[in-house]
C-alpha cells in the first residue's frame, strides 16, 4: 500500500510538472497519468529524470515533425516493413542503404 501511495504521489507530482512545459497544458487527464507512469517507469521514478527524457522525446518529436505519422499510411507502413532500420539504445539509429546491409549510415542524437 506504501508503494502504491509513492507511485501516485510521484505520479502527480510529473504530471504538475509537466503541466508547466509547453503543450503540457494540452495533455488529457486521462492520457497525463499514462504518460507519466510510462516516462517514470523507465527513469525508476526519478521525476526530475523522467521529465528530462520527456522533454527530448517532445522535442525530438517536435523536430523531426513527427507529430502526426500514421503507420498504416502505405508509404510509413511499407517502411516500417522493410525493416531497413534498427533502433539501437534509444539513440543510435542505423539505416541500411543495400539489400544485404554491407553500407549503412549511423545517425546520433543527442538529448538536449
Amino acid at each position: 500500500m506504501e508503494r502504491d501511495d509513492f507511485r501516485n504521489q510521484k505520479i502527480q507530482e510529473f504530471v504538475n510538472r509537466v503541466r508547466t512545459t509547453p503543450y503540457g497544458a494540452m495533455i488529457e487527464p486521462v492520457d497525463a497519468a499514462k504518460i507519466a507512469k510510462l516516462f517514470l517507469r523507465a527513469r525508476k521514478f526519478d521525476v526530475t529524470r523522467a521529465l528530462e527524457l520527456y522533454k527530448s522525446y517532445r522535442h525530438m518529436r517536435y523536430s523531426n515533425q513527427l507529430e502526426a505519422i500514421d503507420p498504416l499510411e502505405d508509404g510509413v507502413r511499407r517502411e516500417l516493413l522493410s525493416e531497413k532500420f534498427t533502433v539501437l539504445l534509444r539513440v543510435v539509429i542505423w539505416f541500411f542503404c543495400s539489400a544485404d546491409g554491407a553500407k549503412f549510415i549511423k545517425c546520433v542524437y543527442a538529448s538536449a
